[in-house]
């Protein structure tokens, strides 16, 4: 089967890309892939055929570049990112499934307050200001990377107040990969008691829970050593942080 034929059969299998400059797939066909290809989670893909491939173009787009590792996107089968940048991208997808599951619930008016950066040895706790959600405290001991996340996840939305859409809200989270999120069913239920509904209250979430199991997923792989992967290192850093924000909810 060739790796075209692979990829668009079997969609939502590869939890994995990677994509090897020509001299560099050459060389790992020479050497062995310890069991690389055999393996239906992963794809391993020439640079130069992928390149000129509509259907991996159409997929990948400027993702593609030689000797890169792409991991699948957590909520979508068909979305990938880098491995360098897979933290911050499905930590902002999750935040915006977050954001519609609350205003298909009837949520008036959402706000969210902190974002907390937990490392092995470290705890940042970045607030946000109610008013103009920029973010202030410990700023300045952002990377490039955490400062773009707080812009994107900035939050501060009201609403017309309104009942909440249960069929829609399951199908949400259905259509994400969501279904069994404990915490966000949660919610659902508490909006089902018309008697007692749930009003107001905050909560915490943590964006990148699944994205760290892909990155475990990723390096329980035995990649060849002889294979210099581009962001590759970046998987373990994934695996040791956990991105959490806290919302303050009223509906």
């Amino acid at each position: 089967m060739s790796d075209k034929n692979y990829l668009v059969a079997e969609p939502g299998s590869r939890k994995i890309i990677m994509i090897l400059s020509h001299p560099e797939y050459l060389r790992m066909l020479n050497k062995g892939d310890g069991g690389l290809r055999a393996n239906s989670s992963i794809l391993v893909s020439d640079y130069d055929q992928i390149r000129s491939d509509p259907d991996y173009v159409n997929l990948l787009g400027e993702l593609i570049a030689p000797d890169t590792v792409l991991m699948q996107s957590p909520y979508s089968e068909v979305m990938y990112e880098t491995t360098s940048q897979a933290l911050y991208t499905f930590s902002i997808a999750k935040h915006m499934i977050v954001a519609e599951l609350l205003q298909l619930l009837g949520c008036r008016k959402i706000h969210l307050s902190q974002l907390d950066v937990v490392q092995e040895k470290k705890t940042r706790e970045i607030e946000f200001d109610a008013k103009n959600p920029k973010v202030k405290g410990k700023y300045k001991s952002l990377n490039l990377d955490e400062k773009s996340l707080c812009k994107f996840i900035g939050l501060e939305a009201e609403y017309p107040s309104g009942k909440p859409n249960i069929e829609k809200a399951r199908e949400l989270l259905v259509r994400n990969k969501l279904a069994k999120d404990f915490i966000l069913n949660s919610w659902i239920n508490q909006r089902l008691n018309a008697d007692n509904r749930l009003e107001k209250f905050d909560f915490k979430v943590t964006l990148s829970e699944e994205t760290k199991h892909m990155a475990e997923h990723h390096l329980s792989v035995d990649i060849p050593a002889f294979l210099k992967l581009k962001g590759d290192t970046k998987t373990e850093e994934i695996r040791k942080t956990a991105l959490i924000v806290t919302y303050a909810v009223e509906f």
